[in-house]
């Protein structure tokens, strides 16, 4: 033991320095937080060099899987701990499967994709087999011909009855309506157009008699839709 003031070496079981007179320290107490700086020293270096070694590891192992640099190269590790294994390699691509057409999904020389046999060539997936489309299917369900036309196919006709109130009043003029004629000829729909007031739900009352001939279109009836126009004119 030696004394902390003056470096003299000391008498074994002294309480006192023989030289200065100064007590004596023994190893255990003397200058604790030195002891306790060099302890953390050590832990702090342990656990950096710890972090520093697998920080260098993991940079080498990722760097090596991108492929930046080849197995040979790099710090080597120590065999305790090895290298991991490098990555299986991906499954391989499904072939696509081979479609097999029977002889049951072959459709005609130029029939669409899909069909069946007995279509028609240049017709249209979901058509009827072996029919070619009905020319009705394509018709309109209703068309809108002129007056002049409508007029023409009239078969009957119900005369005019002039309100009484409207003729007191003198009025008088046109009432045009639009006529919704069905595929038997009569008018299943009116609807005004124009005219006085006065005389609207007359010409409306005449025009729902009028009986027309049914109009064709393709060979097949079809709904029209048309404008009437009823004069109602006072009597000089």
């Amino acid at each position: 033991m030696f004394c902390s003031y003056c470096g003299q070496a000391a008498v074994a079981n002294a309480s006192s320095c023989a030289k200065c007179g100064k007590p004596l320290r023994s190893a255990q107490s003397s200058n604790p937080a030195l002891i306790a700086f060099v302890v953390l020293l050590a832990i702090t270096t342990v656990a950096a060099s710890g972090a520093a070694f697998y920080y260098a590891r993991d940079s080498y192992q990722a760097r090596r899987a991108m492929g930046m640099i080849g197995a040979s190269d790099g710090p080597q590790l120590p065999a305790t701990l090895g290298n991991l294994p490098p990555p299986p390699p991906p499954p391989p691509p499904d072939s696509p499967a081979e479609k097999v057409v029977s002889p049951c999904d072959a459709g005609v020389v130029g029939g669409v994709e899909g069909g069946v046999p007995g279509g028609v060539p240049g017709g249209v997936l979901g058509g009827a087999i072996g029919e070619p489309p009905s020319p009705s299917a394509a018709s309109p369900k209703r068309i809108r011909v002129g007056g002049s036309v409508a007029q023409a196919n009239l078969i009957s006709q119900t005369p005019l009855v002039y309100p009484s109130l409207a003729r007191n009043a003198k009025v008088q003029g046109p009432v045009v309506l639009l006529a919704q004629i069905d595929k038997a000829g009569k008018v299943a729909n009116l609807r005004v157009l124009s005219g006085h007031p006065m005389l609207m739900q007359s010409a409306m009352d005449a025009v729902r008699q009028w009986r027309y001939k049914p109009y064709l279109l393709n060979g097949e009836p079809v709904e029209v839709e048309t404008a009437v126009t009823v004069n109602f004119k006072l009597a000089q």
